[in-house]
């Protein structure tokens, strides 16, 4: 993740864990249950491209659900100035080998390693938890038109037909009791400094995988939302096929609502418009006071306020529990613009599945395997595979054609 927002992150978890599920009851059927499935052998690994591009709420969310601690990293990584933590910088450089003093083993520059700092929390969603997350008040499964007053709320899920977000994430092991629901553990790890994507890739591979020796690694952009069956499924597909080292997912894009294309309800959420509006929302119910009257009537403002006067008149702007909403429209023109370009990729997504990777695939090789919505044998990509994918983060010593080539790793894999 780099700066998605906290609704995102759990509607990626979300539809992750309705997956997990999936194989877990799949591990308790009677006949011929499939032991490895069990929701004890999965854990979810949320890496973050730098702690201080984090949206303050999702660090407020994280925290408050026991998730992470961002003053256990500034303490960790920090100096002190005038008695107060300040965060360090860290100076770059490829760490060496060490020749542990054997004069025959010459030391030199490990190039698949980071001097970057990163602080992993480590946690587990149970039911209980779960639950509180999911019957937020922004219902984290479904968008909605931005509307406060009038809700109505875009399903995100194909197969999500209740509004219950939380029930149909523990649908597939509902009958076995909430009790009996097992808890999946959660590693959040929050690097110091942001990186890049291919570092982000290190901590994962190197890191995590390395030290956990998984069957299969699964990789998702934060905000991807996986649908009922769709990891299930690139499991199955793994477990069918022994020698298959990596498949992707079909990924699509929603058709975008109104308020997407910039039209319909929209939070207020700029300071200073919030404080203009409240005092344009004064003047028009005649409550200013003499100094704010003399504010009002200089020159420059003037024309502003009485801008804002005529929307808040025409419904342009409604406060609603203390919260400012801006009513947006767009001309035709507009929205079809916004709307075609969506449309294209939406086009482009479907070639590329059903077209092009349907046909590489018969010859037995995928040229991209999406950073999106990915999964790999670890048996198969350890070793030189990694290597090579690792290669990318050498950019000073790439010639034209490599760095070329290394624009998108997906594609190195």
């Amino acid at each position: 993740m780099y700066q998605e927002s906290w609704n995102q992150i759990m509607q990626s978890v979300g539809g992750t864990l309705r997956n997990i599920y999936e194989m877990h009851a799949k591990s308790k059927e009677e006949n011929d249950p499939y032991e490895d499935y069990d929701a004890a052998n999965f854990a979810i690994i949320l890496i973050c491209d730098g702690i201080d591009k984090l949206p303050v709420e999702f660090e407020q969310k994280m925290y408050q659900y026991g998730f992470y601690d961002p003053d256990m990293c500034n303490h960790a990584v920090a100096e002190m100035k005038n008695h107060q933590h300040v965060k360090k910088t860290y100076k770059k450089e490829a760490p060496n080998l060490k020749t542990f003093g054997n004069p025959q083993m010459p030391s030199k520059e490990y190039s698949y390693a980071t001097s970057n700092v990163t602080h992993v929390f480590a946690s587990e969603f149970d039911t209980k938890r779960l639950q509180a997350i999911m019957e937020e008040e922004e219902i984290v499964g479904f968008k909605s038109n931005g509307d406060p007053i009038n809700k109505k709320i875009v399903n995100l899920h194909q197969n999500c037909k209740d509004k219950d977000y939380y029930k149909w994430i523990i649908e597939p092991v509902q009958h076995l009791g909430e009790e009996n629901i097992p808890p999946v553990k959660f590693f959040f790890g929050a690097k110091h400094e942001n990186s890049g994507k291919i570092e982000s890739h290190l901590i994962f591979f190197k890191g995590f995988c390395c030290n956990s020796d998984p069957s299969y690694c699964q990789v998702i952009d934060a905000g991807t939302i996986p649908n009922a069956k769709s990891i299930t499924s690139l499991v199955k597909a793994l477990d069918r096929e022994p020698q298959c080292a990596g498949i992707a997912g079909e990924i699509e894009v929603f058709t975008p609502t109104n308020h997407e294309l910039g039209c319909g309800i929209h939070k207020v959420t700029d300071n200073d418009k919030i404080e203009d509006l409240d005092f344009a929302n004064k003047k028009k119910e005649g409550g200013l006071t003499e100094e704010e009257n003399r504010k009002f009537e200089k020159r420059d403002n003037k024309k502003k306020y009485n801008k804002l006067v005529s929307h808040l008149s025409k419904g342009k702007y409604t406060k609603h529990e203390n919260v400012w909403y801006e009513d947006k429209s767009r001309n035709f023109f507009e929205k079809f613009e916004a709307f075609f370009i969506i449309l294209a990729q939406f086009l482009e997504y479907k070639i590329s599945h059903y077209v092009d990777k349907s046909f590489e695939s018969t010859l037995g090789f995928i040229s991209v395997l999406p950073g999106a919505f990915s999964m790999f044998r670890w048996e198969a990509v350890q070793g030189e595979p990694l290597k090579q994918f690792f290669y990318g983060m050498e950019k000073e010593y790439h010639s034209a054609k490599e760095a070329n080539k290394y624009l998108a790793e997906d594609r190195i894999m």
